[in-house]
């Protein structure tokens, strides 16, 4: 699934390629895949591009009529532009004839994904925006503490609850974790706030290389362009289990963590208990 970094440099992608451009229609090739807010019944076109946006793993087209184009991509959902008179790739479900002759398409071969039509003041108001937490990169420090303090629960299932953070999946939990030698289970609230605010750093240092590097290209994430990541070259633990890790040599070692497969270093991510008070009598 993409992850933040994979999302946002969709979002980019689809921001320099659509500027000055207005969709101009819709081809629903697959019921379902698309949802129209009732309140606006219809889409208006032409639909001139105004903007792009994210939070977590969704991102969104602004356009004009205060309407919106959302999108969660989810496994495999992604966009791509074709000509006129070019084929569609295979899964293509819905397309968005632009004013200059390309399309813009949307696949998606396993279906969990969804693009939602928007009207003004829709946004945030409405699944799937609404109820999910506040983005990974935009979190405050202190946001960040305050939610691990307040919360008694392993810190890896924490970091993925798209409703307490969003934009944190399995590729990069393991990797900051790791950068920050936690381990996966460590009760969230038994953390130091030094040691918070070392994991808050640490996770936007992490998602920021990634996206200088357009993202991590597991399977077959590509941009809109078509331009695969290189994030994945970075990898320090993520599907490393048995190799040597790169801080004390110790092998790596693969555990289930709230059902999800986890890499990490035992030695370097060791778990510790809180300590007990001693009442005086």
């Amino acid at each position: 699934m993409p992850e933040l970094p994979e999302v946002e440099t969709v979002r980019r992608s689809l921001e320099t390629r659509l500027v000055g451009r207005a969709l101009v229609g819709c081809e629903v090739r697959f019921p379902g895949v698309l949802q129209i807010d009732p309140l606006v019944k219809e889409p208006l076109f032409p639909a001139a591009f105004q903007g792009a946006g994210r939070r977590g793993k969704m991102l969104w087209l602004e356009l004009s009529g205060g309407q919106s184009l959302l999108a969660h991509f989810r496994m495999t959902g992604a966009f791509y532009f074709r000509r006129e008179g070019q084929e569609p790739v295979a899964h293509t479900h819905v397309e968005f004839p632009l004013d200059d002759g390309d399309i813009l398409s949307f696949r998606d071969p396993r279906r969990f994904g969804g693009l939602w039509w928007l009207g003004s003041g829709s946004l945030f108001n409405n699944p799937p925006l609404a109820g999910i937490g506040p983005d990974a990169l935009a979190i405050r420090e202190e946001e960040f503490v305050s939610l691990f303090q307040s919360k008694n629960r392993m810190t890896k299932p924490l970091l993925l609850d798209q409703h307490a953070l969003a934009g944190l999946g399995n590729i990069y939990v393991d990797e900051i974790l790791f950068r920050a030698e936690i381990h996966p289970k460590q009760p969230s609230d038994s953390i130091s706030e030094l040691k918070l605010i070392t994991l808050w750093k640490l996770m936007r240092e992490t998602l920021n290389e990634a996206i200088g590097l357009g993202g991590s290209s597991i399977r077959d994430f590509i941009d809109s362009n078509g331009v695969s990541g290189r994030y994945q070259e970075e990898h320090l633990v993520y599907r490393k289990q048995e190799t040597p890790c790169t801080r004390c040599g110790g092998p790596l070692r693969r555990i289930l963590v709230a059902q999800r497969g986890t890499c990490y270093c035992p030695k370097c991510q060791k778990i510790y208990r809180r300590k007990k008070r001693i009442r005086s009598r």
